[in-house]
């Protein structure tokens, strides 16, 4: 066999094994909530930032102590996500970006790189920030009405019990 035989068949066996390797990685949907998932990506992104943030190292035991926390704050926040979709409530860029300067020492794109010299997702991260300071404007904008009329004329549901017992739930809202 020539050398360039034997070079075209490592390269092409060298190939075929990086892609098996690849393919081996999965993203699986773990939950479903309405139009949301939430992924094996995300939950794996959630507790490599939350293990980042508290410097805990990324060991199997703090992984395992993670999953279950990280797994229900996906989960609040996709349904914050969804109740927020018709809200048309606005990023509030002031307070991200203040947030991201307490965390990073003030430099907002080391945090960036940290991120991902880490393999964390910064956009994933960033996402669960805006929803949550979004969220935080709802809670005061629903707590400003909540000053000016009497309370029992708020129904305030739970968003699990619409989507459990969605039926009863409508007669509630309509009595």
């Amino acid at each position: 066999m020539t050398i360039k035989k034997k070079l075209f068949l490592f390269i092409f066996f060298f190939l075929i094994m990086q892609k098996n390797a690849l393919g081996s990685i999965e993203n699986k949907i773990v939950v479903q909530i309405e139009n949301q998932i939430i992924t094996s990506y995300e939950i794996k992104n959630k507790i490599l930032t939350s293990l980042y943030l508290a410097k805990l190292k990324v060991n199997q035991d703090n992984i395992n102590q993670l999953k279950r926390t990280a797994l229900n704050s996906l989960i609040n926040y996709k349904l914050k996500k969804i109740q927020l979709v018709n809200l048309n409530i606005k990023d509030d860029y002031f307070q991200i970006d203040k947030y991201l300067k307490s965390i990073s020492k003030k430099n907002i794109n080391d945090l960036i790189i940290e991120f991902k010299n880490n393999n964390i997702n910064f956009e994933l991260f960033l996402d669960q920030i805006k929803v949550q300071f979004q969220w935080q404007k709802y809670i005061y904008q629903i707590q400003e009405w909540m000053q000016h009329f009497d309370k029992k004329q708020f129904l305030i549901l739970k968003a699990e019990d619409l989507m459990s017992d969605s039926n009863s739930l409508y007669s509630k809202v309509f009595e």
